[in-house]
């Protein structure tokens, strides 16, 4: 009995293994199943894809794609209006949820809500002997739609839009911009408009990224992201002037989802929202050891498309919520980080950085010079004296054209399959003098010949740029490079030279032959042989012909 037992049990372990040998097998030899690539529709052209999986979880059948402006055309058609869908209170503001009046969000409830609403009016229009939608689940959620993304494209409400608005409303504010009150006990009357403090919507209903505030944690369990608030504020306020026969902003998607963005070009001479902020200041704080820092604060707004780009959190003062040594509302970042950190978009240093490497007129030598000492990773101790000037406005002055520097360079010394290059060493120190001079930033930084010299000479001392004995390229790069972490003559000529020429996207000076003529000594395998296993074989001939 006992071995019947054990035999018993053996064959049982037998078959698991081949069971697993034989799954094993399966999924090592057997074709991989490959994730359908979503199909992206960057212009919806008014359509909605009902696929709610936050709510739903995961979706038996693919999305729903709904055309708003064709149910809209024929709700208009039988006389009726947004009622019809939507539910609205007695101010005749609506949330625009659907389907209306359905409290529970869970997903039996939503989906037989979808079903009754959708089916359910299609049906009374068949009854009517109206032309009306499908009934059946394979005719809205089409198998063609499974992969299907529709993505509008983001809409910019910028400078020009908030000054049309604000003549429209008369320099009302209230309509639009509003603070909700924490400590108010009625929860209807939190709602508050505040004069002064108008701020973007972005501060209170944006959730991405961020540590919500206690303000962004009530819209975040209201619902009351970004895309919700403004869809309401907007379209709500549309349809009520429409209502009283006025003149309306757009109802439709693709009137608001252009993908058409003004330029700050386009915005230089639209007047800024005015919070009665100063146009020139003086940026300084209580027991700061180092001098304030003039901040010429219209410049930078005609020179921006938002105040958010500097202004993330609120429009307040960066001091408020960055002290000398931090505080929590400013997540213990400090004054001198937030102004100092080159890796942040939001700082001084960081956006100055940003502009520099992205045009491609600065790029040319900025691709080069470090933003911050890599050792201290803060900014350079010779730079901050250009800021911090006291109570004192800087007196910026174009950078005059050099009279004693030569006019070409001949670079023989590393010249071995090519001839010596040519640098039009005065014509290249003119165009970025030239450069320097039409630009507000770069000219406020650039106060003399010494920071035009060490785009290239990056390790000169004004002195010798003075004395006009800057020091040669082979002064710190060896022709054979002794040391891993030094860059060799050659590698240092071609990095400097082709590599600005790149990021500048010039479309001379990329090539060999634009800068160099082949040397008549030049070995003739080396410039006809095509062949790379002959090339290989004469190797040997090769190095005894050619002794550079």
């Amino acid at each position: 009995m006992k071995n019947k037992k054990i035999v018993s049990g053996l064959v049982f372990l037998s078959l698991v293994y081949v069971v697993l040998i034989v799954y094993g097998l399966r999924m090592v030899y057997s074709k991989p199943v490959v994730e359908a690539e979503a199909i992206v529709k960057e212009k919806p052209e008014n359509l909605i894809l009902i696929k709610k999986t936050q709510l739903f979880g995961k979706i038996e059948r693919p999305g729903v794609v709904f055309d708003h402006e064709k149910h809209v055309l024929a709700v208009q058609k039988q006389g009726k209006k947004c009622d019809v869908c939507h539910s609205f209170n007695i101010y005749g503001e609506s949330d625009f949820s659907y389907p209306k009046n359905i409290k529970s969000k869970d997903r039996k409830t939503l989906m037989n809500g979808f079903h009754d609403s959708c089916i359910g009016c299609h049906k009374e229009n068949i009854k009517a002997d109206r032309k009306s939608g499908p009934i059946t689940c394979a005719e809205c959620h089409k198998t063609e739609n499974e992969k299907l993304v529709l993505k509008y494209p983001v809409v910019e409400f910028d400078f020009y839009l908030h000054d049309k608005h604000n003549k429209k409303l008369k320099n009302d504010c209230s309509l639009c911009h509003h603070s909700y009150d924490l400590e108010e006990k009625d929860e209807s009357l939190r709602l508050v408009y505040e004069k002064g403090k108008e701020e973007s919507c972005y501060y209170c209903h944006d959730f991405k990224n961020k540590e919500l505030t206690d303000i962004q944690k009530v819209s975040f369990k209201k619902g009351l992201d970004i895309k919700t608030a403004s869809h309401r504020q907007c379209i709500n306020c549309h349809l009520l002037e429409k209502e009283k026969g006025n003149e309306a902003g757009p109802l439709k998607c693709v009137e608001c989802h252009t993908g058409k963005y003004k330029t700050i070009a386009d915005l230089k001479d639209i007047p800024r929202p005015n919070r009665d902020q100063p146009q020139k200041t003086f940026i300084s704080i209580e027991n700061a050891t180092m001098k304030e820092v003039f901040f010429d604060h219209t410049y930078h707004e005609k020179n921006h498309k938002s105040c958010r780009e500097c202004h993330h959190y609120a429009l307040r003062s960066c001091s408020d919520c960055h002290t000398i040594e931090g505080t929590k509302e400013g997540k213990f970042i400090n004054l001198s980080q937030a102004m100092h950190s080159a890796f942040s978009k939001e700082s001084c240093v960081g956006c100055h950085s940003s502009i520099a490497n992205k045009n491609k007129d600065c790029a040319g030598c900025h691709f080069l010079i470090k933003p911050v000492n890599i050792e201290t990773m803060s900014p350079k101790s010779n730079s901050c004296s250009k800021c911090h000037t006291g109570k004192t406005e800087p007196q910026i002055r174009e950078i005059s054209k050099p009279s004693k520097v030569k006019d070409k360079i001949k670079i023989d010394i590393v010249a071995k399959e090519f001839e010596p290059a040519d640098l039009p060493h005065l014509k290249i120190i003119n165009k970025l003098i030239d450069v320097s001079n039409n630009s507000k930033l770069a000219t406020y930084f650039h106060r003399d010949m010494n920071t035009i010299c060490v785009g290239c000479h990056h390790n000169t001392q004004k002195t010798e740029i003075t004395e006009n004995k800057v020091p040669l390229c082979r002064s710190c790069h060896y022709k054979e490079s002794r040391s891993l972490n030094k860059t060799g003559l050659v590698s240092a000529y071609h990095r400097g030279c082709l590599g600005c020429h790149e990021v500048m996207k010039l479309e001379k000076g990329r090539k060999c032959s634009e800068c160099h003529k082949e040397s008549a000594k030049r070995p003739k395998e080396i410039i006809t042989e095509k062949n790379v296993n002959v090339v290989r074989q004469n190797k040997e001939k090769i190095l005894n012909v050619w002794h550079p």
